[in-house]
């Protein structure tokens, strides 16, 4: 099952897509499928017609937020919490 994602890539308007599987950080790229802008209006303006997947290397990539999927959900555990002083 794809994972559903928003891409912040340097240098780019902030975009959804799928990622076909969990990325491995020590490879070069991270492989995406079907890019939209975040309003799921249209493409990504750098999408070349008819093209489905793209490999973005993660020296351009700021950071990835995961978007509703519950199975990763259970798998990443958040952040503890401060102590207040």
């Amino acid at each position: 099952m794809a994972i559903r994602v928003m891409m912040h890539v340097l240098g780019e308007e902030p975009f959804e897509a799928e990622l076909p599987f969990e990325p491995d950080p020590t490879s070069a790229f991270v492989l995406l499928k079907n890019p939209l802008t975040p309003d799921h209006q249209r493409q990504a303006k750098w999408v070349t017609h008819g093209t489905k997947s793209y490999y973005f290397s993660w020296a351009r990539i700021s950071f990835i937020e995961v978007i509703g999927d519950t199975d990763q959900e259970e798998i990443m555990e958040p952040y503890p919490k401060r102590q207040q002083h």
